[in-house]
């Protein structure tokens, strides 16, 4: 109920918390399908989900026959209070109170950004977002599986339903709306606790590998900047970039036309077989290494 997510962000500053690990669920893999849900994490152990979209089902009849066929919409959960709930999300993702950690995060501030279109409602999270467990793992070794699921096991961290919960969903993964809104819940929130544990995890790594440049001022802004870039697309000066490869084109012909001076003849450039006989059997420069 709108209540009770009331009730949760209420929570959040009575109990004075700064950081929150976050996750969200849309109905399939790509970018533009619909939000089911978000989910929060702020201590271990603890998580919540806020559904946005729920499956109505409803009877459509088949014309030319005497009988219907049942049909299912995605709807919104809280009906008129959709908006409301939507300003409490912006405001612990948003407001600059609760710094987040996602697992992944790119992927999900471009989706988050597509949303806001879609409710007319700014979701745009980048400019709090602390820190990404999926991004901490490429520094700390790059040869770690980077799922949140295989991390899970990888560290023989406490996420045993981690596991359950991906075969459980595995035959609907691709359209999360046909599981029950519940099953969804609790996929979300495992997510969730398991960004959050593994964030105090690997926080204190990266200072002590000293990888905190890379992270907070380079790999974090960077993803920022990608995800607005393929948000709100890139102008391109057409004019200018004809000029520049028709520029090219002709700079590179003269190089084409020097390397046949010096070889004495004309011969396909880009065969790795014809340069090599010309440089080291006809030119004789030395020994190929």
């Amino acid at each position: 109920s709108l209540s009770a997510v009331k009730q949760y962000s209420e929570l959040l500053y009575d109990e004075g918390i700064t950081r929150i690990a976050a996750d969200i669920e849309t109905r399939g893999k790509d970018l533009y399908c619909p939000w089911l849900g978000i989910g929060f994490s702020h201590k271990p152990g603890q998580a919540v989900y806020i559904p946005i979209l729920k499956k109505k089902f409803f009877e459509r009849r088949i014309v030319g026959k005497p009988r219907t066929s049942t049909n299912v919409e995605l709807v919104p959960f809280f009906g008129d209070s959709t908006l409301s709930v939507l300003k409490i999300i912006q405001d612990i993702l948003c407001s600059g109170n609760f710094k987040s950690t996602w697992c992944n995060g790119g992927f999900d501030l471009l989706r988050l950004m597509i949303q806001s279109d879609v409710y007319n409602i700014d979701l745009d999270f980048s400019e709090h977002w602390a820190f990404d467990v999926q991004y901490a793992h490429y520094f700390l070794d790059e040869n770690r599986p980077k799922g949140l699921r295989d991390l899970g096991s990888f560290l023989n961290q406490s996420f045993p339903d981690l596991a359950n919960y991906k075969d459980e969903t595995k035959e609907h993964i691709s359209d999360l709306s046909k599981l029950p809104i519940e099953v969804v819940a609790k996929r979300c929130m495992l997510d969730c606790d398991g960004t959050f544990r593994e964030t105090e995890r690997l926080a204190p790594l990266i200072e002590e590998g000293g990888f905190e440049f890379m992270l907070y001022e380079y790999m974090l802004p960077v993803h920022r900047l990608t995800a607005e870039m393929t948000y709100r697309g890139i102008p391109i000066d057409h004019v200018y970039l004809g000029k520049l490869e028709k520029d090219l084109k002709e700079e590179i012909a003269g190089y084409d036309s020097a390397i046949y001076k010096l070889a004495g003849k004309r011969f396909n450039i880009d065969s790795d077989q014809q340069l090599g006989k010309v440089l080291f059997e006809e030119i004789n420069i030395g020994k190929a290494t």
